[in-house]
């Protein structure tokens, strides 16, 4: 029996390749992809760094999310949940995610709890760091906005 596929849209950290693999988390495709409705945040509070923020999406009608579309399996879906710290910082929801194609495709994605929001709040350079490794996902216009965020290097 052939392992089922899960489609998973990343918009944070979680763009990084590099950083899925370094979690054993299995890519068999990855497209560019986006989230109309919706605008990229950092919101989740870190509970042990002061002002930090982590990535979040909330709604906003004029607005448009750049990511990858991810496919996977069961396995990797458990790890990813606790690198997102699922359900307590996150929790999961299906949306209709457009490929750079036009194409609709169903997809779970991860979208912050709102009792861990927190204005304010910056990204650690290393997580936008790993945000900016999905440029070749992004359009120019979004990776040049993405360089504008100010963020707090952690040392």
């Amino acid at each position: 029996m052939r392992d089922s596929k899960i489609k998973y849209f990343a918009y944070g950290s979680n763009m990084d390749l590099d950083h899925l693999k370094r979690l054993k988390i299995k890519v068999y495709k990855a497209q560019s992809a986006s989230l109309r409705g919706y605008k990229l945040v950092f919101n989740i509070k870190d509970d042990d760094i002061p002002n930090i923020g982590y990535a979040n999406i909330i709604t906003s009608p004029f607005s448009e999310v750049e990511g990858v579309l991810i496919e996977t399996d069961v396995q990797s879906v458990s790890y990813l949940d606790l690198y997102e710290n699922f359900p307590v910082d996150y929790t999961k929801e299906m949306h209709n995610i457009r490929l750079k194609s036009g194409i609709m495709e169903r997809a779970f994605l991860y979208i912050g709890n709102t009792g861990r929001y927190e204005e304010g709040l910056k990204p650690l350079d290393g997580h936008l760091q790993h945000i900016l490794k999905g440029k070749d996902f992004m359009s120019k216009a979004y990776y040049q906005n993405l360089l504008e965020i100010d963020s707090i290097q952690f040392v």
